[in-house]
């Protein structure tokens, strides 16, 4: 795959228009980084206002993927996507030369089996785009069917791109990813339902690291269930382990088990107690925390931050002040001033949009946002919101409430 198609999925996945597809292709393709602003303008024959309008949607349109994006500064923004998706890019492409393929499926499958149908085993690394992640779910399903021809292997691949074609390319999945689709299909077969739901769980996860404390579950039947699930995806390379308690996704193996969870009738379940799962965590962000606290909060906050961005309507209202205002306070605690503030300002947003403007968690939330102004000095933006949240609780609750005292 080229940079130029990834861009150009990249740009249909996040539903661009065609001025910003033709702006992002423009300002993101190789041969123009080192070019100037005015020049690439000028190459596109549009208006400077133009141009950074689109640029600026292109931005808000790919925060709802890198969260970061939306709190960097202006004159960051560009550098932050472009090395967020050569991150994404570098992350998901990795194609071998025809020899070093053959050589990695060599330490995957005794080589006594793949000596007896050499020219299958080309043309199954050849079908698979060379990739190593198709290779390393190819040999992993072998390992389990020991007396599986590779003749029978190629032609179960061969089934599944012709029946799964039309779903992968509804959800956008480029042709060098169609052969890590196919080894992913039967890898999925031969999963238990207990170890497909965890990993569709899993896939709800952000794009990091995950960790895994299964000795907190206090329910020992939902522990083991957890436990022979991981090892089901271990085993089959669907999930890899980094260190104790700490897991990764690769980013197309996380997508394919989300396009298995929208398919399924327990996508709103998954996500509800996905959402239940995180919120939890964040209960436990203190309002000052200290350096211990941030170390060991620090791995759940991408997954935290994805629930907030991605998921907040499976948190109920009961709890939406809780899941933001803690987001804000693990930046406050650590100075980090631009991203408390960003989740204080996405908590008014939201509980407004939902719950109406004329509600008390909405007033709650204009007075947390005015109480961080004003620990950090900014009286002038402090004071307005002290009003409007003090005058909503007299409307609300009445003069003589303790709220409003």
């Amino acid at each position: 795959m080229q940079w130029a198609n990834f861009l150009a999925k990249e740009a249909a996945t996040h539903s661009l228009s065609l001025e910003q597809t033709a702006a992002f292709l423009k300002d993101f393709n190789n041969d123009n980084l080192g070019k100037s602003e005015a020049k690439l303008i000028s190459e596109l024959n549009v208006d400077v206002a133009a141009f950074r309008k689109w640029m600026g949607e292109i931005y808000e349109k790919f925060a709802q993927s890198y969260p970061e994006l939306a709190i960097s500064n202006n004159r960051d923004k560009l550098k932050t996507l472009q090395a967020y998706l050569r991150a994404k890019y570098n992350s998901e492409l990795d194609v071998l030369k025809p020899s070093a393929a053959m050589k990695l499926l060599k330490t995957l499958v005794v080589r006594e089996r793949l000596q007896q149908e050499p020219w299958v085993a080309r043309r199954i690394c050849k079908f698979l785009e060379y990739l190593p992640l198709a290779l390393e779910l190819v040999g992993r399903y072998l390992d389990k069917m020991p007396d599986l021809s590779l003749e029978t292997l190629l032609k179960r691949l061969e089934k599944k791109r012709v029946e799964h074609e039309s779903v992968l390319n509804a959800n956008s999945l480029m042709s060098y990813e169609y052969g890590v689709a196919e080894a992913f299909e039967l890898s999925w077969e031969q999963l238990d339902e207990n170890a497909q739901s965890f990993g569709c769980l899993l896939s709800l996860c952000a794009l990091a690291d995950i960790p895994l404390s299964l000795e907190t579950i206090e329910d020992n039947k939902k522990q083991e269930l957890w436990q022979k699930a991981i090892a089901d995806l271990l085993e089959l390379h669907l999930l890899q382990q980094k260190s104790k308690g700490i897991y990764h996704l690769n980013p197309l193996i996380r997508q394919l088990f989300q396009m298995k969870l929208d398919k399924s009738n327990k996508a709103d379940e998954a996500k509800t107690n996905f959402a239940a799962m995180m919120l939890e965590v964040a209960k436990l962000i203190p309002q000052q925390p200290n350096p211990e606290d941030i170390l060991n909060l620090t791995p759940h906050i991408p997954h935290i931050t994805e629930v907030a961005t991605y998921l907040s309507q499976y948190v109920g209202d009961e709890n939406l002040i809780t899941l933001f205002t803690k987001l804000s306070w693990f930046y406050q605690g650590q100075g980090l001033y631009q991203q408390a503030e960003y989740w204080l300002q996405q908590c008014v947003k939201l509980t407004q949009n939902r719950l109406g403007l004329e509600h008390t968690d909405v007033a709650a939330s204009l007075n947390n946002l005015a109480g961080f102004y004003k620990s950090t000095g900014r009286y002038s933006e402090a004071e307005p919101l002290y009003q409007q949240a003090l005058k909503l609780r007299k409307r609300l609750l009445g003069e003589n409430h303790l709220d409003v005292a």
